[in-house]
């Protein structure tokens, strides 16, 4: 959904779309442990197993972390024989947060983390790492600061590991917006059992929380506040995450919801400004109504809607020239107007005074279904 490549997803474009599967974890353990043994780095294939999933299998992030491990115990070790490489140098390297990149997220991967429940696995792998860094503070090593092993601490429940997880992905996505009105268009999808709605009710009152919290950022120039941006989807998380989760639409399998693209505000503003534009061209028409000679000759008043305020003109006028406009041309038949009635002659009379007086006219336009030619209005 870049910019760029976006016109390439329109329908009927011939665009040949490339979806790469995640790579295997027994391939990428097998490849680092080769790629190990090569540099002279001794390392456990569970160790390798954890450092993959720590960083979903991107096999650069892991030859980086293997990169920065080895400079470091090479540092400490004397001896120039292989290097050991354990699950207590993982879990600091974990607790600095060293050695691994940082990894730009899609939106649609952040929408999924937030319905979706975490596997047992990768729960699991999470509070046994966080458990290995809080015994390491425990007998002494280099974790010197109460802050950071409080929180180590705290992270070893299941729940916690769930939100430290969810967090990560937060904050890669970068960009908030897109995020949380994503979660605002795809949560109502999700299978709710609260026959009392309350979790909608705390749903919108989370949402008004948000906007609330990015007015006075935005107002106030108060970054500081962007700390709580998580809050939101850790809510929607708790409460709404189900083992299977919402999918994106092209993978969407028969009987389960879908993730979709957030496009409620745009196709608002859109419409909003069309409509807007619409009343200011009706409204400056006005002005452009005719002369008093033009005006005798159709029967009606220059200055019949001129003076009429924007405010008023769009309450009490607006609403109900559509109305006006389809009453009047119903009641007309498509032949030619030397062949009207009387009473068709006047309601002819009536549409062509309403239509100069607010600047309208009719613009034929030829209908790519049926090719007929209709007639819509200007604007």
């Amino acid at each position: 959904f870049a910019a760029s490549v976006r016109p390439l997803r329109t329908p009927g474009v011939p665009c040949l779309i490339l979806r790469l599967p995640s790579i295997d974890l027994g391939r990428l353990v097998s490849r680092l442990d080769l790629v190990s043994r090569k540099e002279g780095l001794s390392v456990d294939k569970i160790v390798l197993t954890q450092l993959a999933e720590m960083s979903d299998r991107d096999i650069r992030a892991c030859l980086n972390a293997l990169q920065f491990l080895k400079s470091h115990l090479n540092q400490a070790c004397s001896s120039s024989g292989a290097t050991q490489f354990s699950l207590d140098d993982l879990a600091t390297m974990t607790s600095f947060g060293s050695g691994l990149k940082d990894v730009q997220r899609s939106l649609f991967d952040v929408w999924k983390t937030v319905f979706t429940i975490p596997s047992v696995h990768v729960l699991s792998s999470r509070v046994q790492r966080r458990s290995q860094a809080a015994r390491l503070m425990r007998d002494g090593s280099d974790f010197r600061n109460p802050k950071q092993a409080r929180a180590v601490m705290d992270s070893e429940s299941t729940l916690a590991a769930r939100l430290d997880y969810l967090r990560e992905v937060v904050e890669s996505a970068g960009d908030t917006q897109p995020m949380i009105m994503g979660i605002f268009e795809n949560y109502l999808n999700c299978r709710m059992k609260d026959s009392s709605l309350n979790v909608a009710r705390q749903a919108s009152n989370w949402f008004t929380f948000h906007d609330l919290m990015f007015r006075y950022i935005h107002s106030n120039m108060d970054f500081s506040f962007l700390r709580y941006t998580p809050h939101l989807p850790a809510w929607f998380h708790l409460t709404l995450a189900t083992p299977l989760g919402l999918t994106s639409t092209s993978g969407t399998a028969r009987g389960t919801s879908s993730l979709h693209w957030p496009t409620a505000h745009t196709e608002a503003k859109t419409r909003r400004q069309r409509c807007s534009s619409i009343l200011d061209q009706l409204l400056a028409n006005q002005w452009a109504a005719p002369n008093s000679s033009g005006a005798e000759m159709f029967g009606i008043s220059a200055s019949s809607f001129r003076f009429l305020p924007k405010r008023r003109f769009l309450l009490d006028f607006a609403p109900s020239t559509l109305s006006l406009l389809s009453f009047t041309a119903s009641s007309l038949r498509p032949l030619n107007a030397q062949l009207y009635s009387q009473q068709e002659t006047v309601h002819l009379t009536n549409l062509v005074t309403l239509m100069l007086s607010l600047g309208l006219d009719f613009s034929p336009q030829q209908n790519t279904e049926t090719g007929e030619v209709e007639l819509h209005l200007d604007p």
